[in-house]
């Protein structure tokens, strides 16, 4: 399958999932990014007053962030089986993101092998990989390529996402972690353009005990 098929096949089932959960497909310009084993897929925030009013409203984030987390558990399954499907591929790590700066919402999949057309990767410099470390505050394996530049880190200490329904701990969860991920965003971008790159964007997902985050190039 041609890069452009992958690229089209992706925005079509993304649109199908997302209209099946939300009564919509995506509103605004919607990108796929594929490289090595990562593939992005970042949506425009346009939509519903709703969605605009949300954003504009501290608590209305941490909802955002919450109905994107039942989206992916809605969702996780009938993307796992796509990508087998289709492709051949096992998908561990299925999450989702929201850059409020950057006004985007992100899907971030992760494949046992490098995605089918997909560029690859490689160690970013060493001016750059310690920099993004820097920026996480810990040692991280730090790649770059065309679309993505992508670090692997050890979790956020006390940030741990609620096992059951409580609401008191899904609200700390949710807290905690917006507030981590603006400040890491910030700092990422920082990094970014301190290496040269020009990011759009970025994201942040929990990925099993680790942490995956990255800077959307174009």
């Amino acid at each position: 399958m041609s890069s452009a098929a992958a690229d089209l096949l992706v925005k079509h089932m993304i649109a199908q999932q997302s209209k099946a959960f939300f009564g919509y497909g995506p509103k605004g310009r919607a990108t796929a990014l594929l490289q090595d084993r990562f593939a992005v897929f970042a949506t425009e925030l346009e939509g519903p007053g709703l969605m605009a009013a949300l954003a504009a409203d501290p608590f209305g984030r941490l909802a955002m962030r919450h109905i994107n987390r039942l989206y992916v558990q809605a969702t996780a399954e009938p993307l796992r089986r796509v990508a087998a499907e289709r492709f051949g591929l096992t998908l561990g790590t299925v999450e989702s993101d929201i850059d409020f700066d950057a006004r985007l919402s992100l899907g971030i999949a992760v494949a046992d092998r490098p995605l089918p057309t997909a560029p690859a990767d490689a160690p970013a410099p060493a001016p750059l990989a310690e920099a993004v470390a820097s920026a996480l505050g810990t040692p991280a394996d730090v790649r770059l390529g065309p679309a993505l530049l992508i670090a692997w880190a050890g979790a956020p200490s006390g940030i741990v996402p609620p096992d059951g329904g409580d609401p008191g701990e899904t609200c700390a969860f949710l807290r905690d972690w917006h507030t981590f991920r603006v400040g890491l965003g910030e700092r990422l971008k920082a990094a970014g353009k301190a290496g040269g790159l020009h990011p759009r964007g970025t994201f942040a997902a929990l990925a099993g005990t680790g942490l995956i985050v990255g800077l959307l190039l174009h």
